[in-house]
């Protein structure tokens, strides 16, 4: 039978549980996770023994949807936690170390080999090793926590645990159920990191939100298109700037020798300095996507004669895009002007970028150490 003649809540009909585990896993788009209710996201959390280390460790109060991997259509389970949980760890191995995983799990007699219905916070031990793996998750689990277990320890301290509630690839009994991010309703936004987005259940119009580069996407069918709303930030003197915008200013002369391109340094950070970061006077990129990025340098030589001046774009070391060159007639020392260049470029995260400047005729060349406005280089995500 394929359809289900018994609609769910129809009167005076019969529906079993899983009638309602499934209607919640069409809310919830079938992603299971933990249901994020605090500020900090505490739910769930696990943690150090409160009332002192032992081998033992403290799940915080939360609730979870718990998908079944037992059944194809087994639903998602709602689970809750009133309070905190102290779970046991088994004693540690003398010689090896040991990975233990915290998880929620779901024990159910209509499917499998379980002998008892019953929700359970519980410690999934490993075997010792010299170089320890993480043990196999059973059927119906949400991974919280690993436990570091040392080689005859006799306590867990917060430094021998790691939170995974979201971000762990969970594979449990033999299906693989994704990447675990939070549990959101179908429709809703959710929240992820760059680097851990959500893997099944994915719906074109479906949106995230980055909470470590701040961004959001929306998911088109088959990849994840971003935003055109960015987010914003308040800077210290009131002014209100897209939160990946940056400049920085050139204070100080600085000499530069020979013919080929030389890089221009800069120093003083202002709009967002939570955009780009200068690393060794380069620009390391937070975030990927398109850029829109402009420079001015002032130079000057030590001849009386015409100079050919051209600034470029260095991103990882290599020539990315060129300004136009600039001839100029003037008497030694004197200061050219607007030595600039602009585009529009990709940039990845971590690619690191850079201005450099050059004379045409292998001159000497020399960075103003007039206003500061002579010198600057932005960029902004658009």
């Amino acid at each position: 039978m394929t359809v289900v003649t018994v609609a769910d809540f129809l009167q005076a009909a019969s529906h079993p549980a899983h009638d309602v585990r499934r209607m919640v896993m069409s809310m919830f788009a079938g992603r299971g996770g933990v249901v994020p209710r605090t500020a900090t996201f505490t739910d769930l959390k696990v943690s150090q023994r409160g009332a002192g280390a032992n081998m033992s460790v403290d799940v915080a109060e939360g609730s979870c949807l718990v998908t079944g991997t037992e059944s194809t259509y087994q639903g998602l389970y709602h689970c809750e936690n009133q309070g905190v949980q102290n779970v046991i760890i088994t004693a540690a191995n003398v010689t090896n170390a040991r990975r233990d995983m915290i998880v929620a799990r779901i024990k159910d007699t209509e499917y499998g080999v379980a002998v008892t219905d019953a929700f359970s916070l519980e410690a999934i031990a490993g075997t010792p090793s010299g170089s320890p793996a993480d043990p196999t998750i059973p059927d119906n689990c949400i991974v919280l926590a690993r436990v570091a277990v040392a080689a005859n320890a006799s306590s867990i301290t917060n430094a021998n645990i790691t939170d995974l509630r979201n971000g762990y690839t969970a594979v449990t009994g033999a299906s693989v159920i994704g990447n675990q991010v939070k549990a959101v309703a179908h429709g809703g936004i959710v929240p992820c990191t760059s680097t851990f987005r959500p893997t099944k259940s994915l719906y074109e119009g479906m949106v995230i939100f980055e909470t470590d580069t701040r961004l959001s996407y929306t998911y088109n069918g088959s990849g994840w298109d971003m935003n055109s709303l960015k987010t914003m930030t308040t800077l210290g003197d009131g002014r209100v700037v897209p939160r990946y915008s940056f400049r920085v200013w050139r204070n100080a002369a600085h000499a530069l020798s020979g013919g080929t391109f030389n890089t221009v340094f800069f120093d003083t950070d202002d709009w967002d300095p939570s955009g780009m970061y200068s690393e060794s006077n380069k620009f390391v990129v937070p975030v990927t996507g398109s850029w829109r990025w402009a420079t001015s340098v002032a130079c000057s030589v030590a001849a009386a004669a015409a100079e050919r001046f051209a600034l470029a774009l260095f991103v990882n070391g290599a020539e990315r895009e060129r300004g136009d060159d600039i001839i100029n007639n003037y008497t030694p020392g004197a200061w050219v002007w607007s030595v600039t260049g602009s585009g529009l470029q990709p940039f990845t995260a971590g690619d690191t970028v850079d201005i450099r400047v050059f004379t045409g005729n292998a001159r000497a060349l020399d960075v103003s150490s007039g206003s500061q406005q002579r010198n600057w280089f932005s960029a902004q995500l658009v």
